[in-house]
């Protein structure tokens, strides 16, 4: 492996790993609502999130809520842990997912196999997108699709560098084995996940204009917010 391939996967591993420090801070907050944080980086690959109202709420521990986010809310790979004091030495301060930013790029939203192929599909309706894989040597999302013109994968390839998914996007030729997509491969759960227009078995056009006018909507944060849903037992 050459030097510059070195250093690339290096960087491309710690923008994975922040996106994934900033997605469990998300899900703290989802959580804990009232709770306020900052995100510090330490080191190259440590993480620390600083409640910073913690000493104002009486009715829970800060122990309390870092046992749950140790062994609930971050994943075991996530390199973060609370703290209830800012840290005196650090790299720099991570901006957070804002709670009106969720959607943007779609940084704060994570995806199965078949959710992503649903987004892909969706969301890039005109391209002949045949299936996806994970390159997890590479750290990156292979999309496959269908093309004649490298114009219409440079297209692709441009609007697919603007996702925030940690993961790279590369953009490769899809080939015949990769024409046909197993039905089973790309069904999902219809009451959290609408099948894309190019999933549909009957392609109405209506729905292909309702995909462009949800991610048209999605970006604009004046139409279009996600809030947190605050669930109390």
């Amino acid at each position: 492996m050459q030097n510059k391939e070195k250093i690339k996967l290096i960087k491309d591993y710690a923008s994975i790993k922040e996106s994934d420090v900033k997605r469990a801070d998300q899900r703290l907050r989802g959580k804990y609502p009232y709770i306020e944080t900052e995100i510090y980086q330490l080191s190259t690959n440590k993480y620390e999130i600083f409640l910073t109202n913690i000493s104002e709420i009486s009715f829970i521990l800060f122990q309390d809520i870092s046992s749950d986010f140790d062994y609930s809310i971050k994943n075991v790979t996530d390199p973060v842990n609370l703290s209830d004091r800012k840290p005196e030495k650090f790299l720099r301060k991570v901006l957070p997912i804002d709670d009106k930013n969720i959607s943007n790029n779609m940084e704060g939203i994570t995806f199965t196999h078949n959710g992503m192929m649903n987004f892909l599909k969706s969301k890039f309706n005109n391209f002949d997108i045949k299936n996806m894989w994970v390159n997890f040597d590479k750290q990156s999302f292979i999309v496959l699709l269908k093309y004649d013109d490298e114009n219409v994968k440079n297209a692709l390839q441009t609007e697919l560098d603007k996702l925030k998914f940690g993961f790279s996007f590369f953009v490769e030729k899809a080939k015949e084995a990769d024409e046909a997509i197993k039905k089973n491969s790309t069904e999902e759960d219809h009451i959290f996940q609408i099948p894309a227009f190019n999933l549909q078995p009957v392609k109405l056009e209506f729905i292909k204009r309702d995909e462009n006018l949800w991610y048209l909507l999605l970006g604009r944060r004046k139409n279009f917010v996600f809030c947190r849903f605050i669930s109390r037992t």
